[in-house]
């Protein structure tokens, strides 16, 4: 209805590239200085929605949105909240996703956002990205009961064997004219699954310009390492980054320690894979994510060897 001056709108559908929506509302001084009071309910695309900004992984899937938008068309305020039931992030699918955010001309922030995988547990993030090149952004996370092989793939990256439920917080931020700056602290309680090596433990993680660096204390099962590793972050290829450091290792059953090795690809001689006794290492780590090597040296107080006995 249209008044002379203003607009009251009631019902009318929208078939836009951001979705399909109902909207309803006031457009005060329609003609001459037009002020929005407008309600939108329906349902949008959040890989189409999210391209105000850029997401660090994949996202996609249906959502329900119900927002508002008022001010001055050059001034808007878009107030909405988001919900999907069966949405994509990273690798992982059948996840779930409740937002509200707060869009304007200048950026994009999100007050209170939860994805809930269906695997368990629950992230909480917040985002704030303002809009152009010359701009700071971040998003902050903290994380309960997140399945190991589920934050592999929430993150695009490939699993690693390893069983655990993760808690922690994380921080990715970007000065103007750098890359994204990633820090995370992580605490792993041990997850017993057939083919997965039980972690447990804690890890300061942090990448800043070309270089990654992590500080970690980990057991999984009677195997215990600790130490200083980094090494140069591909930012092209994050599965190419490269290692560097130091390990120190220690396990009360070599055998143990042999059959978990084993599951990330590292083999060992039968006979070390039948023996039992506590083992130290000092271990230099080298080479890629993809493709590690490990170089120390081992000492121990007494090695039990099938058909020797025990050995020091």
């Amino acid at each position: 209805v249209f008044d002379g001056s203003n607009v009251a709108l009631a019902d009318v559908r929208l078939n836009t590239t951001e979705g399909d929506f109902v909207t309803k509302g006031d457009i005060d001084r329609a003609l001459d200085r037009p002020t929005l009071n407008l309600y939108f309910e329906g349902t949008t695309d959040i890989a189409i929605a999210s391209r105000w900004t850029t997401p660090p992984v994949h996202v996609a899937g249906l959502a329900s949105i119900v927002a508002t938008m008022t001010g001055a068309p050059s001034q808007f305020v878009l107030d909405s909240h988001v919900v999907a039931r069966n949405a994509e992030v990273g690798n992982e699918r059948r996840v779930g996703l409740d937002a509200q955010s707060r869009l304007t001309p200048n950026g994009i922030a999100v007050s209170r956002s939860t994805i809930t995988p269906a695997t368990g547990g629950a992230i909480h993030a917040t985002v704030d990205v303002p809009f152009g090149a010359n701009t700071r952004w971040w998003i902050e996370a903290d994380y309960r009961d997140i399945d190991a092989a589920t934050a592999f793939r929430l993150a695009e990256v490939r699993p690693l064997p390893f069983g655990a439920s993760l808690r922690g917080k994380a921080r990715i931020d970007r000065a103007p004219g750098e890359p994204f700056r990633l820090e995370v602290h992580n605490v792993s309680t041990p997850r017993t699954f057939r083919g997965t090596a039980p972690l447990a433990g804690e890890v300061d993680f942090f990448i800043e310009g070309n270089r990654w660096r992590a500080n970690q204390r980990h057991r999984v099962g009677s195997t215990l390492a600790e130490g200083k590793i980094g090494g140069v972050w591909n930012r092209q290829a994050p599965s190419r980054s490269t290692f560097d450091g130091n390990l120190a290792v220690r396990t009360g059953d070599v055998s143990e320690a042999a059959r978990y090795a084993a599951l990330f690809g590292l083999d060992t001689p039968e006979i070390v894979r039948n023996s039992r006794g506590s083992m130290e290492a000092s271990v230099r780590l080298g080479g890629i994510f993809t493709e590690p090597r490990f170089v120390g040296s081992a000492r121990s107080t007494g090695v039990e060897i099938p058909s020797v006995g025990m050995t020091a």
